[in-house]
């Protein structure tokens, strides 16, 4: 994804909003797809200069909510909405409404932001670190064993089909 400056997002809106020329035209004319050209000038003529400035905001639950029933109500496209409350993403909208959609008011509430300090741990691991290692009997480490060779034997063959299937795709392209 390419990063555009401050000053070259403004001579894009402003060359725009000038008439000279459409977005069209002024999409070629400074190499910058059209949707963009398009987002630029909405967010610009919503919310004016502060458009340029750098905006890092965590949503709460409660705003997506009612940024979400501001669109349904109003049968507005995630593009309107995001530039009339100031959303840089309007990806975001889409993915609040799919995730309110599958789980309710509780999905659209923020993650913690970062890595976790503890992974989490499965309920197969958590029975084994209660079981001492030295009380295992031979038989069953022997099991063990033998049941982790089956599985990356059968990974390994797994991934010998997904090359082969992928080498046959490839010889079937090239004419």
């Amino acid at each position: 994804m390419k990063i555009y400056t401050v000053p070259f997002k403004r001579d894009v809106i402003l060359h725009y909003l000038s008439g000279l020329e459409g977005a069209r035209a002024t999409s070629q004319r400074f190499g910058v797809p059209l949707s963009l050209v398009k987002r630029w000038v909405r967010y610009y003529r919503v919310h004016g200069e502060a458009f340029f400035q750098k905006k890092s905001v965590r949503y709460s639950a409660a705003l997506k909510l009612s940024v979400l029933k501001h669109m349904w109500e109003n049968n507005l496209s995630y593009a309107q909405v995001s530039a009339h409350f100031d959303i840089r993403s309007q990806a975001a909208v889409g993915a609040w409404e799919r995730s309110y959609q599958a789980g309710g008011f509780d999905a659209l509430e923020p993650r913690p932001i970062g890595k976790s300090r503890k992974m989490p741990e499965s309920k197969q691991d958590t029975s084994r670190l209660q079981e001492d290692g030295d009380t295992r009997t031979r038989q069953e480490l022997i099991d063990e064993n033998r049941r982790l060779r089956m599985e990356l034997a059968y990974i390994k063959k797994l991934d010998a089909l997904v090359r082969s299937t992928k080498a046959a795709q490839l010889k079937k392209r090239k004419p």
